[in-house]
Formats: C-alpha cells, sequence, structure tokens
C-alpha cells in the first residue's frame, strides 16, 4: 500500500508498509473492507499515516517558504530534509536515537580502552555524560530517549541549565561545559553520517570563563614521557604531572 504526496504539481510516493487485498481496498472511503483484525489494523496505519503527514505539513509550513513532496516525505520518514536516496520506509534506512548514537559510541570506546589506545578514566567520563542525559531527558522531556531530529540549539541550554541549576546538587560549570563538548561531538558524528543534516548546538557556547580540562589518553601520556627535554626545569615538571595523571 502506497501513499502519493502531492504538493504544486509535484508527486512523492511512500510505502506504508501494509498489503491489502485489492478486492477488498474500498477506493472512495480509501479503506480496507476485509472482515477481519488485520484489515482493522491496516485502517488504523492508514488514519495514523494521514493524521502524521498532516502534522509534519504543518510544522513544516511554520518553519520553511517552500515545502515539496520530498522535503514532507523525509520529515515523516525522519530523515534529513534534504535526504535524496532511495528510501520508502523506516525500515529501510533506520536512524538511530540520541541514546542509541551515546550506546553504540561506548561500546565503540569500550573496544579501544582494552587495546590500550584510550584510557578507563575517558571512559568514565562518557558514561557519566551518558547518565546525565538520561537523567535530563526525564526531567525536561518526560521522556526515556530522544529523537535526533528534534533536538535544536535549545536543547544544550535547557541541558547547561539543568546541570547548573536545577539538580539538587548543581555541578560546577567547568563540568557541565565536559557534558556539552560529549554531545557536541556525539551530533558532530552524527551529522558526518548524515543521521541530521548539521549538528543543531555546534555554534553553543557556555558561558564562564573556567578553563575545561580533559584527561589526557595513555599515549598522550607515554609521549610526555618519552619526550626527551634537555631543560632540568621542564623535566622537574613533568615528573610532577606525570605522577597526578597517573594517580588521577
Amino acid at each position: 500500500m502506497y501513499a502519493r504526496i502531492t504538493i504544486g504539481g509535484e508527486e512523492e510516493p511512500i510505502s506504508l508498509g501494509i498489503k491489502i487485498k485489492p478486492e477488498y481496498w474500498d477506493t472512495e472511503l480509501k479503506r480496507d473492507t476485509e472482515p477481519s483484525a488485520t484489515a482493522r489494523e491496516n485502517n488504523l496505519k492508514i488514519a495514523k499515516a494521514d493524521l502524521d503527514l498532516d502534522t509534519h505539513l504543518k510544522i513544516l509550513r511554520s518553519q520553511y517558504e517552500k515545502i515539496t513532496p520530498l522535503i514532507l516525505k523525509n520529515a515523516y520518514l525522519g530523515l534529513p530534509l534534504n535526504f535524496n536516496g532511495q528510501v520508502n520506509t523506516l525500515q529501510d534506512l533506520k536512524i538511530p536515537s540520541l541514546l542509541e548514537v551515546f550506546e553504540d559510541f561506548i561500546n565503540r570506546f569500550k573496544k579501544f580502552v582494552k587495546k590500550g589506545e584510550r584510557s578507563y578514566e575517558t571512559l568514565k567520563h562518557w558514561h557519566s555524560a551518558e547518565k546525565k542525559i538520561k537523567a535530563f531527558l526525564k526531567f525536561q522531556y518526560k521522556t526515556e530517549d530522544f529523537a535526533l531530529e528534534n533536538i535544536k540549539y535549545s536543547f544544550a541550554e535547557k541541558f547547561f541549565d539543568y546541570m547548573t541549576l536545577e539538580l539538587e546538587k548543581p555541578i560546577s560549570d567547568v563540568t557541565a561545559k565536559g557534558y556539552v563538548k560529549k554531545l557536541k561531538q556525539i551530533l558532530e558524528n552524527c551529522a558526518n553520517h548524515n543521521y541530521i543534516t548539521n549538528n543543531p548546538i555546534k555554534a553553543f557556547v557556555c558561558y564562564g570563563n573556567e578553563k575545561e580540562i580533559e584527561p589526557l589518553e595513555f599515549d598522550q601520556i607515554n609521549a610526555i614521557q618519552r619526550k626527551k627535554i634537555s631543560l632540568n626545569r621542564l623535566g622537574e615538571v613533568r615528573g610532577v604531572k606525570n605522577n597526578v595523571l597517573i594517580l588521577y
């Protein structure tokens, strides 16, 4: 079963992911008339698709001057609006959610930790960032997860304010900036994989003048240790720094 989106003389087909026997299709009512539970389910899906398309169209018209059938189709499927690939249903191209992306990133990071190419301390920071995002989604949006295409610039503002103002024990601006930075990294990676058209919070800058200090990776520490330094003063400083970093 296909729906046909028509806007300004342009058309775009979109699969509804259901099958209906031709003899039971009522063209005028646009309903499956077969006396079965499957037919009732099909009709519910058709009604939902009609409502969802109408909702997306109203939202798009409030944001853009010109809407094409392809733009509406992409919005309905949860794809970047300018996507021009051969996709008919969400099953053809699965766009992960925010927490799914976080989980994939952390699982990949764990593999680098096992190989000794990333530090366990940095992995702990990523786990903390994921927990903060989960808690923020429940607090701000009353949801367990969030669609990538729904993330706007204000998401970063609200996330930062949540951590520094709304928590029972607010965290420092510096620590909050670190979590926002990690969210930026995740969304930048999503944009690079065409999950979203661009990083919606790329331009967001946290207020405050404190400098954020990220923990060094093992390869960076080893590079410092192996570096030949001719000045004794710098060598002494390196020794102190290494001890602090290793014990961190």
